[in-house]
């Protein structure tokens, strides 16, 4: 988590900067947010696969047959 302190030096470094700095800090802003938001999506994947991995030895699987009959499907 982010302490004030930091972000009144991220502010002052900001005001200081001429506006081509302020241009590439932006998109190096949004791009490791993009990739902390990517980063994240993918802990949460693995996550639900570890889930659906301990539900299925717990409760085991079912035949498709059955899934499709069940369904009804072909």
């Amino acid at each position: 988590m982010m302490t004030i302190n930091l972000k009144e030096k991220l502010l002052r470094a900001i005001e200081q900067a001429p506006d081509p700095v302020l241009e590439e800090a932006l998109h190096y802003l949004e791009y490791l947010t993009e990739r902390h938001i990517e980063a994240m999506e993918l802990q949460e994947d693995l996550d639900d696969l570890r889930s659906i991995r301990e539900e299925i030895q717990r409760e085991g699987t079912i035949p498709l047959a059955q899934l499709k009959a069940e369904l009804g499907l072909p």
